[in-house]
């Protein structure tokens, strides 16, 4: 199926990861993927994204299962990305098991959950790691770039500058990131320009694996990051702000990061009522 749309949709989301200014290495990556899913797609004769569904990707990723669990969860989160630039979101409840896990990957964090992880004793590297994604939903990369002056800079102006993936952007400081940040730069003397943490992606993972046997429960810097949008989503923040305060490209995006499901719109018609339910029942008729 040469020239097919599934082709030409695939063209497109890799043009706009391209002008993105993303590393080759990752668009590689990604575009070695997403070959490989379009070819398993128009093998079936699905010719558009549109006429892609979870069982469909259940399928193929089944393709995959001998790879590394990694792997098979870059390629997941390509799908996912693709499927929601062209406005599909047919995967924002698809969680598939990863290698015959029968753990599955907790995306989210409750607000409870989330005052638990305060609660819980951890060390100011923690404190400032753990808080960035919670409270200000920063990327883990993001959180490490921070330099000390862009610290201090946001305590004093209440903005926060952050570098991402889409470029630098600015973000309100939470009064309580700040309280963060302002303890742990307390009785420090450091250089503005030197990064606040000083440390590198291995060392920030073995710091949030560390808390996390402290906690109780396994979480990732990207479900800390999540839960940010999910929670201000439940408070009636609208997507499109969350959607800014994320730095997100597209509005789809962020749905996908939502991840709105049959709960939630059970609990959304619960709360659109006339209160017909609540009408009694008629009488049967007797039988002459």
């Amino acid at each position: 199926m040469r020239g097919s749309r599934l082709a030409i949709e695939v063209d497109g989301f890799l043009e706009k990861l391209e002008s993105r200014g993303l590393s080759r290495e990752y668009l590689n990556a990604v575009r070695s993927a997403l070959c490989r899913f379009k070819g398993f797609c128009e093998l079936r004769e699905i010719g558009c994204v549109k006429r892609i569904d979870p069982e469909l990707v259940g399928e193929y990723m089944g393709t995959v299962s001998a790879y590394s669990s990694s792997y098979q969860r870059f390629v997941l989160s390509v799908v996912k990305r693709f499927l929601a630039y062209h406005k599909n979101v047919s995967l924002v409840d698809y969680r598939p098991l990863i290698n015959g896990s029968s753990r599955m990957r907790v995306d989210w964090l409750t607000p409870e959950e989330c005052k638990k992880i305060f609660d819980t004793d951890m060390q100011p590297d923690q404190s400032v790691l753990i808080g960035a994604g919670i409270l200000q939903g920063l990327r883990r990369k993001e959180t490490i770039r921070m330099t000390v002056g862009e610290a201090r800079w946001a305590l004093s102006s209440k903005i926060l500058s952050v570098r991402g993936k889409t470029g630098p952007r600015s973000i309100p400081l939470h009064q309580d990131f700040g309280t963060i940040l302002e303890r742990y730069l307390a009785g420090k003397i450091l250089q503005d320009d030197r990064l606040l943490l000083n440390m590198k992606r291995t060392k920030s993972e073995r710091q949030l694996n560390e808390f996390c046997q402290r906690y109780g429960k396994k979480f990732g810097f990207h479900t800390l990051r999540r839960s940010f949008g999910r929670n201000l989503w439940l408070l009636g923040v609208p997507i499109e702000t969350i959607s800014e305060l994320y730095g997100h490209s597209s509005v789809d995006m962020t749905r996908e990061y939502l991840g709105v499901g049959i709960s939630d719109m059970g609990k959304a018609l619960s709360k659109y009522s006339f209160g017909i339910a609540k009408l009694s029942h008629p009488e049967p008729e007797k039988s002459p």
